[in-house]
């Protein structure tokens, strides 16, 4: 199967859409574990959809998880992340952000990583010396907009700011068009609450339960052994760091370290989550599944295709028979 994908051909991306179908078609039919949305943006697409299991909050996951998939592919080609154009990236990252019953249906934080891809995109682009200027007030904006979505991705703002040292020289004028992106989507939704009169809502309906140390939901059996899945996979990347960046130039090596920052902050973050649950590994979602997508274009080619197929296997399972 892997094969189709080993090349960055147009007719295979239809072969995505085909691939995502098969491992979100479990939203339409089971009842999925609905995660809290803690903030008013999330609330009001809920509502907007007819809640997160309707068939229209399934339609627009798979709508947003295609696009998504189809950028993190672009994201990668362009800055030849990987020495070989593939859609292995984009694959993979599909195949993360549907591993669990818990990632079917609408989830806030499927949105949200349109802006963690967005962002990057912006700060790669910084390589080139090209319209800094208006690229650097995009990252704080991107950033802003981004969290308005999901509060925890208030960290793509930091995490912004260090890719961009991380790429090029920055300045110390950078700093204030950064925040000033940063800021400039809450201006706009404070504005618009403040002349509804309902200017509360931005503390009890956005930030407020958000964050607490160590809060996590009734976790089962099945949610510990997604987790450990997880978490060995963050290790083996770390472990094979080196190797995914021998033979690099400078300008990838940094790239690919700022994705690794990405991937470990969102990774360390999970414990401060507020109802912390197995959703919240949907964070890493958008770097795992580059490095994953590295991985596999690494490997011996019928290990590709066992390992891919045991992934495949295993969420399917937790979709349908463990959950």
């Amino acid at each position: 199967m892997l094969e189709f994908f080993r090349k960055n051909l147009f007719l295979y991306n239809a072969l995505l859409l085909l691939y995502c179908v098969i491992l979100r078609l479990v939203g339409f039919v089971k009842t999925i574990p609905v995660s809290p949305d803690s903030n008013l943006f999330s609330t009001l697409l809920a509502d907007f959809f007819g809640g997160s299991q309707s068939i229209l909050a399934n339609l627009f996951s798979i709508v947003i998880i295609l696009v998504n998939a189809f950028q993190i592919n672009r994201l990668v080609n362009l800055n030849r992340i990987t020495p070989n154009s593939s859609l292995f990236p984009g694959l993979f990252y599909i195949l993360i952000s549907s591993m669990a019953l818990e990632f079917q249906g609408w989830h806030h934080i499927h949105l949200a990583n349109s802006f963690v891809i967005l962002v990057l995109l912006e700060v790669f682009q910084q390589t080139r010396n090209e319209r800094l200027l208006i690229r650097t007030f995009n990252v704080g904006f991107l950033a802003g907009a981004g969290s308005l979505f999901f509060v925890p991705y208030v960290l793509l703002l930091p995490l912004g700011i260090a890719g961009m040292i991380n790429v090029r020289t920055f300045k110390r004028m950078d700093y204030f068009r950064v925040a000033l992106g940063f800021i400039s989507p809450y201006l706009i939704l404070i504005s618009l609450l403040f002349y509804s009169g309902q200017l509360e809502l931005m503390w009890s309906g956005h930030f407020q339960n958000s964050f607490s140390l160590f809060d996590f939901n009734e976790v089962t059996w099945q949610q510990y052994l997604i987790g450990g899945i997880f978490l060995v996979g963050v290790i083996l990347v770390v472990f094979n760091m080196g190797a995914l960046t021998l033979k690099s130039n400078i300008h990838t090596r940094r790239k690919m370290n700022t994705l690794l920052v990405f991937l470990l902050v969102f990774t360390a973050i999970i414990p401060l989550m507020a109802d912390a649950g197995v959703d919240c590994f949907l964070m890493i979602a958008v770097p795992f599944g580059i490095f994953l997508g590295a991985l596999f274009l690494r490997m011996d080619k019928q290990w590709a295709e066992i390992l891919h197929f045991l992934l495949l296997a295993l969420a399917l399972a937790f979709q349908w028979i463990l959950a």
